[in-house]
Parts: structure tokens; C-alpha cells; sequence
């Protein structure tokens, strides 16, 4: 208890920052410090994508003087700024300028110590609701390992903040997707999770004896061959195969019958395919023999996303394009339909399906488990759920429920992160 104590007063003592920058006050460090966890937590704001960042929430941070220390930090040279604002296209958006977003950190110590509120900022705190909330309570029962074999000083960043129990959650605006710190955790560090002692022999979670047999679809010989044990401690990885793709055919589908009209053989087909094969390597098989080229499946995976959400005109210059055209016309139609009737174009289909998304795992499934199993260790990253091996069928056949609403089966698969 006394070291979760010192843990704690030492946050509220410091925060994290570029290497490169020196604040001028605990304001502008404060500021930083944020944009640095919201910077770490998506990988396109890593690239140098703007972060959705409106005064209200710096002002969560700074108390009143939000839009000074923002100019402050802006004419020093630490952040860009995009001033534009339209309601459901942009938001008042910073980034680190090139110089200072790199992943290097240092701690900051401030003059006077944060509020053990300010953590997580009111804003972000607002945009969970009870369902996030209780998942980033959840957080707190994870931590992860040292690494050998870290990658890029933002996964050092990411490693540290989540040891020292300094996560950060919040649910965007635009797909109403969760985003924290473990969502901005790369696949290849996963296996270094582990649940806190304290949480790791809790109640059923912490139970001796054989592991519960999993479902047929999901066993695996990393499983059948692993041994008695704590089952607690062993964190299986549950996600989606094909999640973008199946919900897609779903919306298509869905949208069909709302308007009364028979659903079109090819959209069927689809999600056939999603639920019973896989849609990467159907693609990669069709460019294969109608191509020169020899496709893979993460290849045809990669062609799949610019094709699917990208621009109509960009869309229609990818080798994809042409399988989906040929295919799947009613699909690919519906598909443009969403693009062309949107005041936001393109970008209409990904709000659609990841607000889609969002309401099946956060909404629905995460909402369940959490008045069903309040206890559960459990971290989303999107369509991918961590918990306890103990606890993967229950999860799994939560997943399939909210699935069969839609009348669809995904294929789940699980895969065992840690084992002891």
C-alpha cells in the first residue's frame, strides 16, 4: 500500500515531456504532458496527424488560462495549431511541431501538485460515460514488463506510463471509439501484460486446477498444451478476424432490409465469406489469378482499407477496387451511397462503421460484462478484448450474443498472450 501510495504522489509531482522542450510554467508542462499521452495513444497522431484537442478540455488541465498557455506553448515553438472548426468535419486541433515529436521523455517535476482529478482531465472523464468509466477502472488492474526489445521511443513512452499506472482514456467524437493508452500498445509488446498481483488471484479469476475448456472455434494447441496452473495470470488476447469487413456487410445488409428490399445475393456472399473463411485471402486469391502479381493476405488487407474508405476517385484506382466492382457491385454501391450523401464524403463510412463498431464492443458487449461481471480484468483495444483465460468463454459467447443480433457469427479467435 505505501508503494501504490509514493506511485501516486509522485504522479501528481511530475509529468512526462518531449525531451526537447523546456515549459516555462507547471501550465504549459501540464499542456504538454497531455498532448503527449493523446499523442502516443493513436498511431496516426505519431505520423504528425493533428490531435482533436478543443479548449475545453486543455481547460480541464489548466484551469482558466487554456487558450493563453495553448498560444504560449504555439509561439515557443512546442505545438502546432489548426484553428478551423466545422462540426463534424474538423476540430480545433495541436500537435507537436517536428522538432519535439519524437517520443523522448523526460519527467517534469511540477512547482505545485496536480489534484489527483487532474489525471484524467473532466473532459476526457465526461466522454466515457458508465461503460468507459468502468473499463478505465480496469486499466488500473494491468501492468506490463520491461522489454529487451522496444522498438521506438514512443513504445518506451507507452511502457513507463502504463508501470507507473498513469493511463488515460476517452471516447472521440467522430467513431465514438475508446482510445487510452493500451490502445496505443503495439501487438508486439502485448505478451508482456500481466495482471497486478493483487488482482491476479481474486475470486474466480485466481482459481487452481485445469483451466475451463474453451470452445471448439477457439481451441488451439497453445492452449490444450499449456500447463495447470494460476489460471488467473494467463491473459488471452480475444479479437474479431476480419471485424471491419464483416460489420461492412452488415450495415450493407441491415440497411437493405430497413429499406424493404430483398438483400442482394453478393452482400450475402460477403458475409459468408467473413464468417466462414476470410475475406483477406478470398481477395488476395481473386488478384492473384486476375493480376501479375503474387498477393498475400496482408497485402490484400493493406489494398482493402484505401479501396474501402478511401476517397470515391482514390478508391477506384486500387487493384482491389475492381474485385469489390466485380464481386460485390451492391456492396461497393452501398458503400458509395454513404460517401456521396455525406456532407463529410469519404470519411462518412469510417464514422459509420466505427461508430457501428463502437456500439456492438463498447456499448454492448463491454456494457454487459460490466453488469454481469463487474470484477472482470478486461482492456478493449477496439474490436480486441484482453482478459483472463478463466473468463474467455464467457466473453466469447457475450461477443457472439450481440453479434446475433445482426444475425451474423464472427470468428473469434483467441490467442494466449502469457503463461506462467
Amino acid at each position: 500500500m505505501r508503494h501504490s501510495t509514493a506511485v501516486a504522489d509522485y504522479r501528481q509531482q511530475t509529468v512526462s515531456i518531449p525531451t526537447t522542450i523546456t515549459p516555462q510554467s507547471d501550465e504549459q508542462a501540464k499542456l504538454i504532458g497531455h498532448l503527449m499521452r493523446r499523442t502516443a495513444a493513436y498511431d496516426e497522431h505519431v505520423a504528425g496527424h493533428y490531435v482533436n484537442f478543443p479548449v475545453a478540455e486543455a481547460r480541464g488541465i489548466v484551469s482558466g488560462h487554456a487558450s493563453r498557455v495553448m498560444r504560449q506553448c504555439e509561439q515557443l515553438g512546442f505545438i502546432d495549431r489548426n484553428e478551423r472548426y466545422s462540426v463534424g468535419r474538423f476540430a480545433k486541433s495541436m500537435r507537436f511541431t517536428d522538432e519535439h515529436r519524437h517520443g523522448k521523455y523526460r519527467f517534469y517535476k511540477l512547482a505545485n501538485k496536480m489534484r489527483r482529478q487532474d489525471s484524467l482531465p473532466a473532459y476526457c472523464r465526461n466522454t466515457l460515460g458508465p461503460v468507459g468509466e468502468w473499463l478505465f477502472s480496469r486499466m488500473q488492474l494491468f501492468s506490463l514488463d520491461h522489454s529487451s526489445n522496444v522498438k521506438t521511443p514512443w513504445d518506451h513512452y507507452t511502457i513507463s506510463s502504463i508501470r507507473r499506472g498513469d493511463v488515460f482514456a476517452m471516447r472521440d467524437e467522430f467513431g465514438r471509439r475508446l482510445h487510452s493508452t493500451y490502445s496505443g500498445l503495439p501487438r508486439y509488446l502485448r505478451p508482456n501484460l500481466f495482471l497486478r498481483p493483487l488482482y491476479a488471484t481474486y475470486g474466480r479469476e485466481g482459481q487452481r486446477g485445469r483451466p475451463p475448456s474453451l470452445p471448439a472455434s477457439l481451441a488451439s494447441s497453445s492452449f490444450s498444451s499449456s500447463p495447470v496452473g494460476e489460471v488467473g495470470k494467463e491473459l488471452v488476447e480475444l479479437d474479431i478476424r476480419g471485424c471491419q469487413p464483416l460489420l461492412i456487410g452488415i450495415l450493407a445488409r441491415d440497411h437493405a432490409k430497413k429499406t424493404g428490399s430483398r438483400v442482394p445475393g453478393d452482400i450475402e456472399e460477403w458475409i459468408r465469406i467473413c464468417t466462414t473463411g476470410d475475406i483477406y485471402q478470398y481477395l488476395a486469391d481473386v488478384l492473384t489469378s486476375t493480376t501479375s502479381g503474387n498477393w498475400t493476405r496482408d497485402q490484400a488487407k493493406a489494398g482493402f482499407m484505401p479501396a474501402m474508405f478511401g476517397s470515391i476517385e482514390y478508391s477506384r484506382t486500387r487493384p482491389v477496387y475492381s474485385v469489390l466492382e466485380t464481386d460485390f457491385s451492391s456492396l461497393l454501391g452501398f458503400v458509395e451511397s454513404i460517401k456521396t450523401q455525406s456532407d463529410i464524403g469519404h470519411r462518412k463510412i469510417a464514422q459509420v462503421s466505427q461508430r457501428f463498431e463502437s456500439s456492438l464492443i463498447i456499448d454492448g458487449v463491454c456494457d454487459e460484462l460490466r453488469q454481469t461481471m463487474p470484477y472482470l480484468p478486461i482492456l478493449t483495444i477496439h474490436d480486441a478484448l484482453i482478459v483472463p483465460r478463466s473468463n474467455v468463454p464467457a466473453v466469447a459467447q457475450t461477443v457472439n450474443r450481440h453479434f446475433a443480433k445482426h444475425d451474423a457469427e464472427p470468428r473469434l479467435r483467441a490467442t494466449l498472450l502469457r503463461q506462467y
